[in-house]
């Protein structure tokens, strides 16, 4: 556009001069000479020519030149870098990195599977026993028979712990190892406060066991009992049960397990074993002293270990030889003729007559004609002493229990001695009549015929009914109402506190069973009868006492009649004629029609031997 502006003027006037000449207004023109006519043509394009702008030309570009034109100049622009120094190598980096690389080209190993370890199954109860029975002993004295471990061989000779109870007062010991091999015992040392004494045993091949670690015992762990209870002939017999306390025994100064595994008079002595055969404890029956379901004690393995080097160093105590004495020369001097005297002979002194006997636990007591009352065998808890005298008075009735005694005076009034599980022997508040020692308690009649026990130990007499007569055994008290009927109360896990009905004349708890007489002369029996003790004879009786785990009865013609378990004689009666009987735990005394006292059955701790 700019351009076609500045040509716009010289155009126009080319234009006017054109026009004018086709109209003939141009001037004449001189005849002097022939003028050639202008080429307007031409004229016109040179004007054109002359008026327009005339363009530069534009050179071709160097397109090489300018490429290395604009490089060179980028490159002068750039800054002259700084030069990066060397870094000094890092050995160590470097091998590491080919220690590296050399472990990582080497190909890993394919583990080889390795079997799974098939586990050793736990021996089981059986094994346990069939390991432990050869070094679990049976010990016979003269005076009874228990249990014993061996702990400890040399050689061909063997040391065994046991009670110092089982041996004690024995003139010989006899040991039976593997119930098959007999040894004569030496006792090497005693402990009479914590019921423990060692043996020596000699000559053969022995198996010991090895002490377990009762501080890791807590209640409720398992724990065998091993050992031959009631010198039942076979093999050492086996009772389960779980640790019920850890205690400390002040009366023993040990420390003692308790346990609810059954813990028999023959078991004492014998080892408690863990689940692994190991020794925890010493069975001892005499810190109960009374059969009780549930209620039994071992002496620790803590308070064993600690006196057994005292006790298998200890002098035995040995039995004096008699010394000879020389004969002396005699003298020969004249000799007066003697004078003949009459010796006289010595009067016979006639047996003690009694007019009752009872036989409790480990102990006897008895009645005299005179009113005294006269008691022998175990004394430990002063059931038979009073521990400083016998009680005086004039008696009418007299009961052994557990470990203590009571007795009715012929003022009504009631005294006991001894110790029951928790303290001294007390009366039942109120008794006066029909006293009865239960194996840790005493029930009695008051006056308004109501019954009343010592403690709760063998169930809560009821708070109504009158009674003529009661009766105290283990766990459980059994009474004859005034309508002739039976009322018991207490443990009646073998149903020995559930009486038949009818009208009884008499009735006697023993440990976990009872009889009573019939008004036809009858004998009924209830609970437990493992040993046939409840199952009576037939035929009429007139009197029935019922023990341990067996029962006698006095027939009308006075014979006595026993029936259950006969450990050692116990239910074998002697005959002759007798006015009444008394069942125990181990033995069975009767009182026979000339007064004189006759005893059957064990004699530990001299229990079935009355004095003279």
């Amino acid at each position: 556009m700019p351009i076609l502006k500045t040509l716009t003027p010289t155009i126009l006037t080319l234009l006017a001069l054109l026009t004018a000449a086709c109209a003939g207004n141009a001037p004449p023109t001189p005849t002097a000479a022939p003028t050639v006519a202008p080429d307007l043509g031409a004229t016109v394009q040179a004007a054109v020519s002359t008026a327009l702008p005339q363009p530069t030309p534009t050179p071709t570009p160097n397109l090489d030149a300018t490429v290395e034109a604009r490089m060179a100049a980028t490159m002068a622009a750039l800054p002259t870098p700084t030069p990066t120094p060397a870094p000094t190598p890092n050995l160590d980096a470097t091998v590491e990195a080919r220690m590296a690389a050399t472990i990582a080209a080497i190909p890993t190993p394919t583990p080889t599977p390795r079997p799974t370890p098939t586990p050793t199954p736990a021996a089981s109860l059986s094994d346990i026993v069939n390991q432990a029975r050869p070094a679990v002993v049976r010990i016979t004295t003269n005076t009874g028979t228990g249990t014993g471990a061996i702990f400890d061989t040399q050689g061909q000779i063997a040391y065994i712990i046991t009670n110092h109870h089982i041996i004690e007062d024995a003139s010989r010991v006899a040991v039976v190892v593997n119930d098959s091999t007999n040894y004569t015992g030496t006792v090497l040392g005693i402990d009479s406060t914590r019921d423990l004494a060692v043996i020596r045993i000699c000559c053969g091949r022995f198996h010991k066991l090895d002490f377990g670690d009762p501080s890791r015992l807590k209640p409720g762990d398992e724990i065998i009992a091993i050992g031959y209870a009631l010198g039942i002939r076979g093999p050492a017999t086996i009772t389960r049960g779980i640790v019920s306390a850890l205690r400390y025994h002040t009366g023993y100064r040990s420390n003692v397990i308790q346990t609810d595994a059954a813990v028999n008079p023959g078991n004492s002595g014998g080892p408690m074993l863990s689940l692994d055969g190991k020794i925890l404890g010493i069975n001892t029956f005499g810190i109960s002293g009374i059969l009780i379901d549930g209620l039994n004690f071992a002496i620790s393995a803590t308070t064993v270990q600690q006196l057994i080097p005292s006790l298998r160093t200890a002098p035995a105590r040995p039995t004096p030889t008699p010394t000879r004495r020389p004969t002396p020369t005699p003298t020969p001097t004249p000799r007066p003729t003697p004078t003949p005297t009459l010796t006289p002979t010595p009067t016979p002194v006639p047996p003690t007559i009694f007019a009752s006997v009872s036989a409790g636990n480990e102990h006897t007591c008895g009645v005299k004609t005179n009113g005294s009352v006269l008691c022998w065998g175990w004394d430990s808890y002063g059931q038979v002493s009073g521990h400083t005298t016998p009680p005086s008075g004039t008696f009418a009735s007299v009961s052994a229990g557990g470990r203590h005694t009571c007795g009715v005076k012929t003022d009504d009034s009631v005294v006991c001695w001894g110790s029951y599980s928790h303290g001294p022997a007390t009366p039942p508040s109120g008794a006066s009549s029909s006293i009865s020692a239960g194996w840790g308690y005493t029930c009695g009649i008051k006056t308004n015929g109501s019954a009343v026990c010592s403690s709760y130990r063998g169930g809560v007499p009821p708070s109504s009914g009158t009674f003529t007569s009661v009766s105290a055994g283990g766990h459980h008290t059994c009474g004859v109402k005034t309508d002739g009927s039976v009322f018991c109360w207490g443990d009646n896990r073998h149903g020995q506190t559930t009486p038949p009905s009818g009208s009884f004349a008499s009735v006697s708890s023993g440990n976990s069973h009872t009889c009573g007489i019939k008004t036809n002369g009858s004998i009924l029996c209830w609970g437990e009868d493992e040993y046939g003790q409840a199952t009576p004879p037939s035929g009429a009786f007139v009197s029935v006492s019922a023990g341990g785990w067996h029962t006698c009865g006095v027939k009308p013609n006075g014979s006595v009649v026993c029936w259950g378990s006969d450990w050692r004689g116990k239910a074998t009666p002697p005959s002759g004629t007798f006015s009444s009987v008394s069942a125990g735990l181990q033995h069975t005394c009767g009182v026979k029609a000339n007064g004189f006292v006759v005893c059957w059955g064990s004699d530990e701790h001299g229990k079935s031997t009355p004095p003279k």
